[in-house]
């Protein structure tokens, strides 16, 4: 419930006189692993202060940027990234080098009271005002008035809604905030997209109304993945859930909200799989859309991985629903898109990336069975599954035995589809020659589970008949 001093608050409109902003003379460098909250931060960063962000991985990238850079003038830290004490990290060597730069903790640590200032991440305004503060930003060059009370949602969420369920706000160039959509509005999706496309990632809502509009948005979500729809809407509208859950999931775990838009998204990529009638054209659909790496790669597994299970003995209903289970939260532990694409141990290792998100990399189907013990109703077996999707039991690394006999049938099914979806969603020069990359997986796997699910790929990707339906 949002309390009576947030109802009460009547934020004046904002207007910056763009001619006073100070020039980028200043240079922050922020350490965060949200893609959403660094885009947010970094865009607010530079309009409301006119610093220079420089975006940082973790501690390691951050002091060896600071060995090389000593005008920096504030630090914006995560408390930990992955496995890593990110901020003690970076405070102890800020300080046994007497650096005296300023830090903003994104979070709260205990062992640095007094020492940095602490913030919860959430609460962006207090991140920017303070930040203001601590660069020596005078309210008069910064802003005449309180930092608008806004709450950011990423633009392409709202591609799935037909009307916004309460007014939406963009953000100027020179910082002031218009209604692009006032409540009941039909949304202009081409238009959605367009902006998405140059750059404006963010669409804004009063921070009091988030309750509603989250209520809203679930309710609104379930009611149009519910009906029948065109392949291409649906591509389109479970894209737009996976990365709302996605920013649920990495900004306040697999809590109720997050947990309810998982089962929403994971609910349409199953109905896709039921619909996938013409699998070719599905395939073409998904990997020409404007989504990310990440939602493609798990759309595709799931309507491929569900067509293979159909043609395997053991084969149900049950064990699509576990699939799809799978390839929505098999990668979900990993920040972003280019890590994702890292299917090996020899290309984790040649990833011009730190050791912490190396580390990420290859822990990630472990952290991501972690994840999902706080989920209801897990699918049978799914977290074993999971667990073992790049062929090893730990869930660390990825395995440089092909057959090995341990690993359980549907965990085979995913990791084969999954190197398949990798070939078409990057394709070699001359395009995929689907008769040659069987006739190469029929060398590896000869014998078992693995040559059965061989067999699957080969009758779903060439659309083999079955020989009792042969002439």
């Amino acid at each position: 419930m949002e309390s009576k001093k947030e109802d009460q608050d009547k934020t004046p409109h904002v207007e910056i006189a763009e001619e006073i902003l100070p020039p980028p003379e200043t240079t922050t460098i922020l350490v965060e692993d949200g893609p959403a909250l660094k885009r947010l931060l970094t865009l607010n960063l530079e309009i409301y202060t006119a610093t220079k962000v420089i975006n940082k991985y973790n501690a390691d990238d951050l002091v060896e940027y600071l060995k090389r850079n000593k005008k920096v003038d504030l630090i914006i830290c995560k408390n930990m990234i992955g496995k890593e004490n990110t901020i003690l990290k970076t405070y102890y060597y800020v300080n046994s080098n007497r650096l005296k730069i300023p830090i903003i903790l994104l979070g709260n640590n205990p062992k640095l009271h007094n020492e940095v200032q602490m913030i919860d991440p959430s609460d962006w305004k207090t991140v920017i005002k303070t930040s203001a503060k601590l660069l020596n930003v005078k309210a008069q060059n910064m802003i005449r008035q309180e930092l608008p009370d806004y709450f950011p949602i990423e633009t392409k969420t709202l591609l799935i809604l037909n009307n916004a369920p309460i007014d939406i706000m963009k953000q100027c160039d020179d910082g002031t905030f218009e209604v692009l959509y006032k409540a009941q509005d039909k949304i202009d999706k081409s238009m959605l997209r367009q902006i998405a496309i140059e750059g404006c990632h963010f669409l804004y809502i009063k921070k009091k109304s988030r309750l509603k509009f989250a209520q809203s948005f679930s309710n609104d979500v379930q009611g149009v993945l519910q009906k029948e729809m065109t392949d291409n809407d649906r591509i389109y509208a479970t894209g737009a859930t996976f990365s709302y859950s996605k920013q649920l999931i990495a900004t306040s775990g697999l809590n109720e909200r997050a947990v309810e838009m998982a089962q929403t998204t994971i609910g349409s990529m199953l109905r896709l799989t039921e619909s996938s009638k013409d699998l070719a054209k599905l395939l073409e659909i998904i990997s020409e859309s404007e989504e990310g790496y990440l939602y493609k790669h798990s759309v595709m597994i799931a309507i491929i991985a569900s067509n293979v299970i159909s043609k395997m003995e053991w084969g149900s209903k049950s064990q699509k629903e576990s699939i799809c289970f799978m390839a929505f939260f098999h990668d979900i532990t990993i920040p972003d898109d280019d890590l994702c694409q890292i299917q090996s141990n020899s290309g984790l290792e040649k990833a011009e990336v730190s050791e912490e998100l190396k580390n990420k990399v290859k822990n990630h189907a472990r952290d991501a069975k972690e994840l999902i013990t706080s989920y209801p109703n897990v699918p049978y077996g799914a977290e074993s599954f999971i667990l073992q999707h790049h062929g090893m039991k730990t869930g660390i690394g990825f395995s440089d035995n092909p057959t090995d006999p341990n690993i359980s049938p549907m965990a085979i099914v995913f990791k084969m589809v999954e190197e398949y979806v990798d070939v078409c969603i990057h394709p070699p020069k001359g395009g995929i020659r689907r008769e040659e990359y069987i006739g190469n997986l029929k060398k590896i796997y000869k014998a078992g589970q693995y040559r059965k699910v061989v067999e699957a790929l080969e009758q779903v990707i060439l659309d083999v008949p079955k020989k009792e339906d042969k002439k």
